[in-house]
């Protein structure tokens, strides 16, 4: 199903909330989360009771709406883990009470559809909203939600991804032999269209495969001129011939860093000047984002140029 990119939002280890990733990614990269002033899109009052999926979530898609008079058919977002910050207070406080009563303050707020319903709230939209958990295809089924909503409304959805990171996951990286420190954490959110009038890239696709063949043999079909993947498998082992990234070494690993690499996309296909990561970008004018998941599906994102 087509679509139409006409802005986009990150926030993540890369400072590219003002001037976009490339530009970040120039500037060097931080091992901690690189946060905007949140106080220019958020009151103090609200802030001060956000944990930072919300605040990240919230300020990225609120960027992506220039005029908050905008209509929008509706705003959804993906997430793998949630709000864990939250979620971790609320289980230490059950387990302090032993089962007792206990304010709910804490489980409202671990909801994996906080951040969804503050960017209704802040926007004043009463439309459609969703939020989708489905480990590392969250971002995926909100995209596929999205252009679905789009193409039968004929109006601008807002859709996005966010994750946080918490000591915990530190923790469970130990266990599992992981390196904890290319762990990360971020939000990317986008405003997308059927209508191509001033667009800044096209979704060509987004689609699921369940084997290798099947995505091989139709990302033969696509003919990208550069993919980004992340996860599992290097794009190397299926297609030796495609130029190929590992967005992760740009952002971290995170559930939904999927949404990290579009914006990726969608920067590199408007640079007709210059190189990154050796790869000439003069003539990139369609990137295939892949994502390799555990449950050894397959995911497919095709950003091109108008």
């Amino acid at each position: 199903m087509i679509g139409y990119i006409h802005n986009y939002s990150s926030i993540s280890r890369v400072d590219a909330f003002e001037k976009g990733i490339l530009t970040g990614i120039q500037a060097g990269f931080s091992n901690e989360t690189i946060h905007p002033d949140y106080k220019q899109y958020i009151s103090p009052a609200l802030i001060r009771r956000m944990s930072p999926i919300v605040k990240m979530g919230v300020t990225a898609g609120l960027k992506c709406i220039e005029n908050k008079e905008e209509n929008l058919a509706g705003i959804i977002v993906g997430t793998g883990l949630g709000c864990l910050r939250d979620t971790e207070v609320f289980l230490k406080t059950v387990l302090k009470k032993d089962g007792l009563a206990i304010s709910p303050t804490a489980f409202i707020q671990s909801t994996h559809n906080t951040v969804a319903g503050q960017l209704a709230l802040s926007l004043g939209n009463k439309g459609y909203n969703m939020t989708h958990s489905h480990q590392e295809i969250s971002f995926e089924t909100a995209l596929n939600d999205a252009l679905l909503l789009a193409n039968e409304s004929n109006e601008a959805v807002l859709v996005g991804a966010c994750e946080e990171h918490i000591s915990f996951l530190d923790e469970m990286a130990t266990q599992f032999g992981l390196n904890s420190a290319d762990f990360g954490e971020g939000a990317s959110f986008f405003k997308i269209s059927n209508n191509p009038k001033d667009a800044i890239a096209k979704i060509e696709s987004a689609q699921f495969f369940i084997d290798e063949v099947e995505f091989s043999a139709h990302l033969e079909k696509e003919k990208p001129s550069l993919v980004l993947y992340r996860s599992g498998l290097s794009i190397v082992d299926i297609n030796p011939t495609l130029p190929s990234i590992d967005l992760q070494k740009q952002c971290g690993i995170y559930a939904t860093n999927s949404a990290f690499g579009v914006q990726l996309a969608c920067e590199l296909i408007s640079t007709t000047k210059g190189t990154f990561e050796n790869i000439d970008l003069k003539n990139v004018q369609k990137i295939a984002v892949v994502n390799f998941h555990r449950s050894s599906k397959i995911s497919l994102t095709t950003i091109s140029t108008l």
